[in-house]
């Protein structure tokens, strides 16, 4: 029984090594797009972490619970996602006197659709790539958006989406693809870390 669950230990602080890694990856090459065309979120917004809709899987926030559990404050985590079950993430730190801003409490740490979201590039079946960005981009950028589109129609380099995604579900093709709440899926990963260390 030990061994087995050491096993099982042993393969999430693998996983986590292997996200991290790709995380650092995707960090560099969507900052890297970026700077290239000078589109950058708004100071301070946080839209897309209000979003109440918005899922996750239970993988990409391992190493998230790994740094709670190592901190030993899973059980303080675990209430506060239950209660914050249908809401928008519980780590988002709204800003009190700006409604639509705020910050991630997590940033490090934060899930493999946080780093994705916002501005990346998609293949079609038409002969070049579409760039995904989200609302407010499209809106209050729209003279750079279309300078980007342009770069990406000429063959500059750009984070590719599916790029990142294949090499998401290689590492595990079950916890990969799972989609749950937010808020759900950091507490499933919590509870997984938990209780695979509980017959350590």
């Amino acid at each position: 029984m030990g061994g087995e669950n050491l096993r099982y230990t042993l393969r999430e602080e693998i996983f986590s090594d292997e996200l991290m890694a790709l995380y650092a990856e995707m960090d560099s090459k969507i900052a890297e797009f970026r700077r290239a065309t000078g589109i950058e979120c708004p100071s301070g917004c946080g839209k897309c972490c209000e979003n109440p809709r918005l899922e996750a899987t239970v993988l990409e926030f391992l190493p998230l619970a790994i740094r709670i559990c190592d901190k030993k404050e899973d059980d303080m985590w675990l209430d506060v996602l239950s209660r914050a079950s249908g809401g928008p993430c519980a780590f988002y730190v709204p800003d009190t006197l700006m409604p639509g801003n705020g910050k991630c409490g997590i940033y490090e740490y934060r899930g493999y659709i946080c780093r994705l979201f916002g501005l990346f590039v998609r293949p079609t079946k038409a002969a070049s790539p579409e760039i995904v960005a989200c609302a407010v981009l499209k809106r209050s950028m729209p003279e750079l958006m279309e300078k980007a589109r342009e770069m990406v129609a000429s063959g500059h380099d750009a984070p590719v989406a599916s790029h990142f995604s294949m090499r998401f579900l290689a590492i595990d093709n079950l916890l990969s693809t799972r989609l749950l709440p937010v808020n759900a899926a950091i507490k499933e990963a919590i509870e997984r870390v938990k209780c695979s260390r509980s017959y350590l």
